[in-house]
């Protein structure tokens, strides 16, 4: 019987350890906000990086398209040659460099209107489905 109560004992402190180093990593006050690397989120939800080239990465598992936002973290030339020190930015891609289709940044609507990049660089406005020169 008493080995029964020391390895219920080794359980629950490693409960209890798993326990603390999640709630260390993400952050769910009751505001509503959500925390990720920060204990004290500002908005709905606060991601906080204390490493360079690092931020919000959203991706699409099946084919490897991703975007990074990074609020003033990249190095010069990070992920792309126009990048300097401290930028803030939004960079996309897919499962290698150039791999990605394009960025859209639009409107919902039944029209086309909003501005097209594509993965060459080329950027193209539209406004009320024609393209605007």
């Amino acid at each position: 019987m008493y080995m029964k109560q020391k390895l219920f004992l080794l359980f629950c402190v490693a409960v209890v350890i798993t326990q603390q180093q999640v709630n260390a990593q993400n952050t769910f006050p009751a505001t509503g906000y959500v925390g990720i690397g920060t204990p004290t989120p500002q908005n709905r939800l606060h991601v906080q990086s204390l490493s360079p080239n690092e931020g919000a990465l959203i991706g699409h598992a099946p084919n490897g398209y991703w975007a990074l936002l990074s609020g003033g973290s990249f190095g010069n030339g990070s992920y792309n040659g126009i990048s300097r020190q401290n930028d803030a930015g939004i960079i996309y891609g897919g499962n290698a460099p150039g791999n990605a289709s394009g960025f859209v940044i639009a409107p919902w609507a039944n029209a086309a209107s909003g501005l097209r990049m594509s993965s060459t660089g080329q950027v193209s406005l539209y406004s009320n489905s024609t393209l605007e020169a």
